[in-house]
């Protein structure tokens, strides 16, 4: 099974500079803008709540584009869903009614794992981000390696003068 992609600013490998600004355009134009994330009005109060809260707290990382406004929207109404089939199923106490709200709910249980993974919102997924992220932030903060670019940098200058 192949490898998920991990954005440039999080990767380990060594790019060149230009392989590095051609990813890092490629992965912007890819995400695109993100004016337009916002919940589409025929969705319930409880979705747009939902929606609002993943744009709010993603919006640092920059995670989400206006690519990907429909992944939300089908997570922020599967999951609503999913919460008030609980509610509904915490109050019914006919048998039958219970059976058949527990069967919408694993439906909609179904769906979430999909719509988690296509977000990044597993918790392993944002740990292996939070990882990468420290390792390049201790990378960029390591004063022998701040050492050695400079270096590296007089030398390329040095030697492309003459």
């Amino acid at each position: 099974m192949a490898k998920a992609s991990v954005p440039v600013e999080l990767q380990r490998k060594h790019l060149t500079k230009e392989e590095k600004e051609r990813r890092l355009e490629t992965e912007k134009r890819l995400r695109g803008n993100n004016d337009k994330l916002k919940p589409p009005t025929y969705m319930t109060k409880e979705a747009k709540k939902i929606f609002k809260f993943l744009v709010k707290e993603a919006e640092e990382a920059q995670t989400f584009g206006n690519v990907d406004r429909f992944v939300l929207e089908q997570f922020s109404n599967t999951y609503a869903n999913y919460k008030e089939l609980g509610q509904l199923f915490n109050e019914e106490l006919d048998f039958q009614k219970r059976t058949k709200i527990g069967r919408l709910m694993k439906q909609f249980s179904d769906a979430l794992p999909r719509l988690y993974n296509e977000l990044g919102l597993t918790p392993s997924t944002r740990a292996k981000f939070v990882a990468l992220n420290l390792q390049k932030q201790e990378e960029e903060n390591d004063p022998l390696l701040q050492l050695l670019k400079k270096r590296e940098g007089r030398l390329k200058s040095k030697c492309c003068k003459g």
